[in-house]
Parts: structure tokens; C-alpha cells; sequence
């Protein structure tokens, strides 16, 4: 019993010395960026244009939420990916249809990223990983696709090395 006591009495005086220490306090901030694209349609050889809005929130690095809107002239305003979370210290977790942990790779490439819905991702150091969620909606137990990923920065160069399990088919 008295051991329940010390630690107790440790984890308030912990607090205590937490409590003290002055907050830096920043406001949210907001970026983002405005895309207009123009396309031909081959059928009517007609040009039109469509618009899409990325909005970005960032507050002071402790909350981080990702909107990427798109609208259509005359049209309604859509969510197509999301993402909302945090990170504390080198720990970070975020949910949303935004998350997947394997590497981009830029121009004519030949990566082939597995599919990632909605998800919760955790991240620790150069470590990542992503649980998908089959149908975010109906049922959060059912988990579609595991996915890993480990950075290593040696210096002059980075190599991120990951991998994705589909737990429905039982595929690498």
C-alpha cells in the first residue's frame, strides 16, 4: 500500500513540474492551393475546365487536418481525401482515407501502391503503420490491409523500404 502512495504522490509532483512549465501557444495555420485544369473532350472537341481546392490546417504541430476539396463551377463541393491528426514529440497517429505508408515515387514509375481507404496510421521515428479499414461506415473491427514502412536516412541519400498485406486475400 505504501508503494500505491510514493507513486501516486510521483506522479503529481511529475504533474505538478508538467503544469509549470510555460505553454507556447500558437494560432492554427491555414494553407493550401487553388488548381484549375483545362481538358479537351475528344467527342465534342470542346475545352472545359474543373477547379479543385486543397485546404490544409496545421496547429503549431500538434494537430494537423488535411482537406482536399473539389468543386465544379455551378456544382457542389466535394471531399475526396481526408486526413486528421496528431503528432507528439516523434509518435503521431492520424485516421482518415489519406494514410497510406508506401513510398511515392515521381514521374514514369513502375510502383504500383496497394489500396489504402479509410485507415489509422501510427507512426514512431522512421516507422509507419497503417491498419485499412474495409468499410469505414458499417464496421471499424474489419481491418482490409496491413502496411508497413521503415526509413533509413544514411546521410546522402534515404531508402525507405515497405510492405502491404491484404488480409482478404492473403497477398504480399
Amino acid at each position: 500500500m505504501r508503494n500505491v502512495f510514493t507513486t501516486i504522490a510521483a506522479m503529481f509532483v511529475a504533474g505538478a513540474a508538467f503544469a509549470e512549465a510555460p505553454a507556447v501557444v500558437s494560432g492554427p495555420t491555414l494553407s493550401g492551393e487553388v488548381e484549375l485544369t483545362f481538358s479537351e473532350n475528344a467527342t465534342t472537341d470542346k475545352w472545359g475546365g474543373a477547379m479543385a481546392l486543397d485546404l490544409d490546417i496545421n496547429a503549431s504541430g500538434l494537430a494537423t487536418v488535411d482537406l482536399d476539396l473539389s468543386a465544379v463551377d455551378g456544382g457542389s463541393i466535394t471531399l475526396d481525401n481526408w486526413t486528421v491528426g496528431t503528432t507528439v514529440n516523434s509518435v503521431g497517429i492520424a485516421i482518415g482515407d489519406d494514410n497510406g505508408v508506401m513510398p511515392d515515387a515521381e514521374g514514369n514509375h513502375t510502383l504500383t501502391a496497394p489500396v489504402m481507404t479509410e485507415s489509422v496510421k501510427v507512426t514512431a521515428g522512421a516507422a509507419s503503420v497503417a491498419l485499412g479499414f474495409t468499410d469505414w461506415t458499417t464496421d471499424v473491427t474489419d481491418i482490409s490491409n496491413v502496411q508497413g514502412a521503415y526509413t533509413v536516412d544514411a546521410g546522402i541519400a534515404s531508402v525507405t523500404g515497405a510492405l502491404d498485406y491484404n488480409l482478404d486475400s492473403e497477398t504480399q
